[in-house]
Parts: structure tokens; sequence; C-alpha cells
């Protein structure tokens, strides 16, 4: 539970389920990124079933609007997955005891197809229909529905395969779903299942026999069938236990206390963790709830909480909750605006302009204040913010301390001063600055804001700062050949439109014939608006060059590049009376390292070399690497891990893609370059061939090959 993410702690709202069979726990956060969180686990292992159920005072009042989110987890077993977690309304007699009716206490008696909520199918001799569907009907947990995330296919339809309780996941006719899935009904009730039939002839067909079977009518199914099937046709195994957390909001509506039925709404994946921002990928359903299905006695309420269960195949499924019905229902709402208008998600603001972001929290309603609200804030890129105020219902202002904000980070903690409550019922923080001249597209930035209560967050717009054109125009005459003997200078004009810098807030980068070259800052002792950029001698091969010459600002604008083709004069010690090629090649590489658990680079052993002989006077080459996967000799499993390029720059990836890991350029001789001489593995410098291994990489022999390439830069 490293990458818990935040939610509230849960200890005093829940009371784990007591039955004999029951396994679940509530248990605290590893994570030291998300404090004060309790994490609900419902099953860890095989032959398991466990549930959480609402503490009496923390029900669900079905006869008003409710909203609950939360975050769950299913394992990473993919294929191998089992068997799930259901969201369940009860009011069945047994309250925080209620679980599936097994048929036995044993654990491996557990079926898990049933998730702890649906009924049991166990008898297959049972060939009346009503029959077959009361009797699995009474064995769920009465006066009920449930919202399953089902990760494991339960779809034996064929005589010899059915066994015990392994086919709810069937179509009404007869065949299988599409994949792993959400889906809901009403556990209790006869109509819930739909009866099947399967049979066997004798040789001569004149004896059959029978077995008999149910399966689920899924309601508010998601995927539906195209999102839930690979483009092979397959089952999506990555839908759900997939080592990922998922969020889930539920939105209950019902038009008053005396309505006959309410509206539940589930929306999956609606953020992601790895960004918090509202997934644009997120799939809804929307389901008619009737009430007397959930409620035959007009409580009004409902417990409500999480069951699971695994049979053979075991699973660990955890439920992080961030917000719960009727103790605060909360949002907020982030809004970016300049001149004092909004600006829309993909809408592009000028460089420069001013910007307002604005982090509206609302207490909506609860039992309970909004308490200890600590807000961490993520600033959008490219926008230089200099001042933050915050501002209260009653509009008063606390000040945020600015000795502990550095806006430079994007990051900003602070705990609110009050509670928010029906008396105080929102609060604003508010950050002003402007856009920066560096143009580009700006991602989302997601903020949390985290109270004993209630976890929520919000999401900034995309939008892109348009970036001004400075061009570059060439006056230097480049269409007859040029001396390559000596330094080439070439000069030119800058238009810089608007934008107002010095000279020595410029500088110029090339590359030639794709190879990059050394920066040219530019000089104050220049004319303004004019640039001079110098080609070292004996640099140009015989025939046409590619310069591009790119002019780059002090705050990182760029100019539009300037393509520029270069031809050298001809003579008796031009490029053309050499080669480039590998020389003393020796030795092969070795890693050796102990496995840690742990991501871990390990360097190349010594006793490798590989040297690049050039003997073309003014010759040009680019060196290339490729890696095929690391294979162990003797089970021929891959290698959880890599062959990586470290340079000043970061590490290069080489499997399965050729990647440049040198480039040379001779200055007027021909050279002879040893490719590992650079190598090193120090604290101050890492350069070289690296071995990436995982957490999960396995002890053993493992063998690969390596392609080099050079490549001519003529």
């Amino acid at each position: 539970m490293e990458k818990t993410p935040q939610g509230i702690l849960v200890k005093d709202y829940f009371d784990v389920g007591t039955s004999d069979l029951s396994r679940s726990k509530i248990v605290p956060s590893n994570n030291k990124l998300s404090p004060n969180t309790g994490v609900a686990q419902i099953t860890n292992g095989t032959y398991q079933v466990g549930a959480v159920w609402s503490k009496p005072n923390r029900k669900f009042n079905l006869n008003h609007d409710q909203t609950l989110s939360m975050w769950l987890y299913f394992g990473d077993g993919h294929e191998n997955a089992a068997d799930g977690m259901a969201f369940v309304l009860q009011n069945d007699s047994r309250g925080k005891d209620a679980l599936t009716k097994f048929p036995s206490d044993q654990k491996n008696k557990i079926q898990g197809e049933t998730l702890g909520v649906w009924g049991v199918d166990d008898d297959k001799t049972i060939s009346n229909s009503e029959t077959l569907k009361s009797h699995v009907a009474q064995t769920a947990i009465q006066n009920s529905w449930a919202l399953e995330f089902d990760t494991h296919l339960n779809m034996n339809n064929a005589f010899d395969q059915i066994g015990e309780a392994n086919s709810f996941d069937l179509n009404t006719n007869n065949t299988p779903l599409a994949g792993p899935h959400i889906a809901s009904n009403y556990p209790g009730k006869e109509e819930t299942y739909s009866p099947h039939t399967a049979f066997s002839e004798s040789l001569f067909g004149w004896i059959k026999n029978y077995v008999y079977y149910t399966s689920i009518n899924h309601q508010g199914i998601l995927p539906n069938v195209n999102g839930a099937v690979n483009g092979d046709n397959q089952p999506n195994y990555n839908f759900l236990a997939n080592g990922q957390w998922h969020h889930v909001t539920l939105s209950y509506e019902t038009a008053s206390k005396d309505a006959l039925t309410g509206k539940m709404t589930y929306s999956f994946d609606d953020r992601q963790l790895n960004t918090n921002a509202e997934s644009r990928s997120g799939m809804s359903a929307t389901v008619e709830l009737v009430k007397k299905n959930i409620d035959p006695d007009h409580t009004g309420s409902a417990l409500w909480g999480f069951t699971g269960a695994t049979g053979a195949w075991g699973e660990n499924n955890l439920v992080v909750f961030d917000q719960i019905p009727d103790l605060v229902d909360s949002d907020v709402k982030a809004t970016l605006s300049t001149n004092g208008k909004p600006v829309a998600d993909g809408g592009v603001v000028p460089h420069g302009a001013p910007i307002q972001l604005d982090y509206k929290l609302r207490y909506l309603n609860g039992s309970t204040p909004w308490q200890n609200i600590v807000a961490k804030i993520n600033l959008p890129e490219k926008v230089t913010f200099r001042s933050a105020t915050i501002t209260n219902a009653d509009g008063g202002q606390d000040e945020l301390p600015m000795g502990n904000t550095d806006f430079s980070t994007r990051q900003v903690a602070y705990q609110l001063a009050h509670t928010l409550s029906e008396k105080n019922p929102w609060v604003t923080l508010s950050f002003k600055g402007e856009t920066q001249t560096q143009g580009g597209h700006v991602p989302a930035a997601v903020s949390a804001f985290n109270g004993t209560e209630a976890a929520t967050q919000a999401t900034t717009p995309e939008f892109t700062v348009d970036q001004p054109e400075i061009s570059l125009k060439l006056q230097t005459d480049t269409t007859v050949p040029l001396d390559n003997t000596k330094p080439l200078v070439l000069t030119g004009r800058v238009d810089l439109g608007k934008l107002q810098y010095r000279n020595s807030e410029l500088r110029m980068t090339s590359k030639l014939n794709g190879i990059v070259q050394a920066e040219q800052p530019m000089s104050d002792s220049e004319q303004p608006g004019t640039f001079r950029y110098v080609l070292p001698a004996n640099i140009l091969h015989t025939g046409d060059n590619d310069l591009v010459l790119t002019l780059v600002t002090a705050d990182g604008l760029i100019s539009q590049p300037l393509k520029i083709s270069l031809e050298p004069l001809e003579s008796d010690t031009s490029v053309g009376q050499g080669r480039v090629q590998f020389t003393n090649t020796t030795g092969q590489l070795d890693f050796i390292e102990q496995l840690t658990g742990r991501a871990q680079d390990v360097f190349a052993q010594p006793g490798f070399s590989l040297a690049v002989s050039d003997t073309r006077r003014n010759g040009s080459w680019t060196l290339q690497a490729q890696t095929e996967p690391l294979v162990e000799t003797q089970s021929k499993q891959k290698l959880a891990g890599e062959l990586i390029y470290k340079t000043g720059g970061g590490a290069i990836p080489l499997t399965n893609v050729a990647r440049p890991i040198l480039q040379h350029t001779n200055a007027g001789t021909d050279s002879v370059t040893n490719v590992t001489d650079d190598w090193q593995n120090s604290a101050e410098k890492q350069r070289g061939l690296f071995l990436h291994l995982s957490g999960g990489a396995v002890a053993g022999n493992y063998q690969g090959e390596i392609l080099w390439s050079l490549l001519d830069a003529i």
C-alpha cells in the first residue's frame, strides 16, 4: 500500500463484518504522501470472504440525494485475477453480519463468484426454473442492491464444464460476457437470476443427462461490449485487476421522500491517480433503484459497504474512501481567467497576459463541519505567480505565509485557518500573476484539498500560451561554394517583433547535417537586430551541407528555424579519400550485481572496448546502438529490465530501437575515437552502458546481442 491515494480515516464510520468467515479489516496507509488515510481490506488471499458495513448512525439515506466516492484496488492478477468486490446497500436482518449464505463453514466451500453478496448456485439437480431461482436468491444478502466490480469471468455453459457456482457471467442467451465488468442488480430477488440447462446424450441418443444452473441479469453494465473487448476480440483483463487504483463516484438522486424509486449513477475511472486529473476516458451508467427492494419496511435508510470473495485464486481487494454520504458533502472548483474572462479547456492565452487562478471550496451539507483542511496546490506551468489571497464567506481574508511559499516550485501547501460549515460555507484561494513569454501547451494541474471528513480535488483547464514569432534572415551569400579551409562567418537579421531583448539575452543554437553544434552566445557589443554565427574550419563535407540556425532567448522563447544549404569549394584535401569503420573491438559486455528487490542501474564490467577509425580529413559520423531483450539461458524467460545508455542528458533505452549515442566531427585531420574511454560510474558522472533492472527482476544468467551501427554524415 505504498501508493495508496489520499482518503479519510474510516475506522469511526465502519464496522468490520463479524461473520465467522469474514476476513476484512481496516488498516492504515503506508504512503507518507497520503496521511490520515484508512484502507478497508476486503480480501487478500485465496478462499476468503469479507465485508465492511457503515455504522448504524452512518446509514445511506434513501430519501435524499447522496454522493460518495472512493478509490478501489483489485490487485494485479490480470487474467489470473479473482474475483472482485461489490458495493452493497442492504437491510438484511443480519445487519453487519450479512454475507452470502455459503453451504458450509469450510473455507474451501467459499464460492468466489458470489463476491460475498450474490446467491450460491450449488444445486445442479433442481429442474424447475422458479425453484432454482428461488434457491439461489435465498442464499444472497437479502433486501439488497449490489454494484459488482467483477474481475474474473465465471462463464461455464457446457455440460462437461459446469461445476459448482461458475456460470454467473453469461448473457440471457447463454453466451459469455465480453470481459471483466461492472454491473448491478438485486441479489435477493429471484428475477435477478436466469436459469439455464445443459445436457449430454448417450451413444445412440436414447438417454439425456441434464444439469441446471443460473446466470445473473447484469444491469447498467460497464464497459459495453465493444469497450470490454480488445481489437483481437479477446477479453480485456486490464480493465480492473491491472495493478492500478481506480476512482469511483456514486451519485444517488430521488425526487422526494415519498418517491418509490431513485436513480444511481456510478462513474468509473473519473479521476486518474498519476495526475489526479479528471479522466477524459472515464465511463458511467445510471440505473433505477426501487426503494422497496432494498427497504421493504420503509425505514428510509440502508446499511452500505463493500463485500468481496475469492476461491482458488487470491486477490488483494482494497478500498479508500474520500467522501462518504451524510458526513460532509463538498466540492471544489478551479477557475482560470485572464482579463476577467474564464479560460476554457483547450483555450489560448497571450504571452504576458494577466492570470488569476481561483480555487473555491464549498461546504454543501453534512452532519459535521469539514475540519482540518489542508490544501496541496499544484500551480500550472508557464505562469509566473506573484501573490495569493484567501477570502472567507464572511468577507474576511487570511494571510498565506509567504515566507514558506516559493512560487517557482509551483507547489503550495497550506492548512486553512477555518473549518467549513453551514455558517462558513465557502472559501476562495486566489493566485495572481502573468503568463510567461515562453509559449506552448500547458497541461492540467491538479490540486488536493484533504480534511478529516472529506478529500477532494480540482483540475485547472489545459490551455496554450501563444508563442510570439521570432524570425531570422540570412544576409551572407551562400549560393556559391564557400572556402572550407578557414572559419566561415554567417551574418543576418533578427526580427523580435514587439519583444525587447539585449543581445546578451540571446544565443544561437544549430544543427549541421543533423548533428547538434555548440551554442554561440550573442554579445551586446554587436549591433542590435543582427546576428553573427561562425562555423569552424574544415567542418563541411563534400557536396551539400544542411545547417539549421535557431535563436533562443534567456527566458526560453525559440525562433522559427532558419535552414541554410552550404557547399564547400573542392580541393585535394576534401573528404572522399578515406573511410570510417569500427576498429579495435575486444571482449564482451558483462553486468554482475546482487538483486535487491528494488530498481537499480548496473554499470558494465571492465574488459570491453570499441573504437571508430575515420581516415577522412573532414569526416562526420554518428554511432547508434540497438539491443534485443535479454533472455535467461536456461528458462528462456525475458529479463525484467533492459540495457540503457546514459549521457549527461539522461538515460536512452536501447531495446528494439536503434538510438544515437555518440556523434563526432573531425577537425581537419583523420581520427580514432575510443567509444568506451569516457564511460564512468561515479557520484559526479554516469556515462556509458548500464543494465537497468526493475524491482521484479529474477536472478539468472541472461544473454543478448547489441547491434552497433555507424552512420556516415556525408
